[in-house]
């Protein structure tokens, strides 16, 4: 079973399928996996903030959570997706269950409902992440929460979709490898990467892996 599989009453966006059996075959395979470890006992929650316009992007973020969750260690919130932004009518949020199989996805990375990862984080992030490229400039200049409010990516949605309270400012990671690095490991990268948060039980991540 993919770890993003469909419904089948969800057909209609049967487009999104095509990209399935790519999401994840580059991050099973057994000797991409570095020696580093990873605290086997640690249970905290990766909430993902979804800021895709469109379900596409919206699945690649997910993908991107999903393999981050599972690298180090924690259980992967399934927040809802949001509407396409040009889509008036219909619902605003659309529950993970009702586009995939839970189980499936259960197969890849540790799950766990917005329910739960609400109440186990008392309604708080306590760190909010964004992926960056190291190529990117004025990183430090940038404004975040700018999107207007009826827009996947806004706080407002955020908040509203998952049930949290509070969003701390966002901080960069990097994951990204240099120039000329043939050997560069994205795995082993996010687990060193995220190894300083290690101490945070809730944390939200937006972006995408490479």
């Amino acid at each position: 079973a993919k770890p993003f599989q469909f419904r089948k009453r969800n057909l209609r966006i049967l487009f999104c399928v095509l990209l399935l059996p790519h999401l994840f075959n580059r991050f099973r395979n057994p000797r991409a996996r570095s020696p580093l470890s990873v605290d086997k006992n640690f249970s905290g929650f990766l909430v993902p903030f979804i800021s895709g316009q469109g379900l596409n992007n919206q699945l690649w973020e997910y993908r991107s959570a999903a393999i981050i969750a599972r690298e180090t260690n924690r259980s992967l919130c399934l927040e809802p997706f949001h509407r396409f932004y040009l889509q008036r009518l219909g619902r605003k949020f659309l529950p993970f269950e009702d586009l995939f199989d839970k189980q499936s996805l259960e197969s890849f990375v540790r799950v766990a409902s917005k329910e739960q990862c609400r109440q186990e984080c008392n309604r708080r992030i306590h760190k909010h992440l964004e992926l960056t490229r190291k190529d990117r400039v004025d990183i430090g200049s940038r404004k975040y929460f700018t999107i207007p409010d009826w827009r996947p990516g806004s706080l407002k949605l955020f908040l509203e979709s998952t049930g949290f309270e509070y969003l701390l400012s966002v901080e960069n990671v990097n994951i990204t490898a240099s120039e000329g690095d043939s050997t560069f490991n994205p795995l082993e990268a996010i687990r060193i990467e995220f190894l300083k948060y290690s101490n945070y039980p809730c944390i939200s991540v937006m972006g995408t892996v490479p």
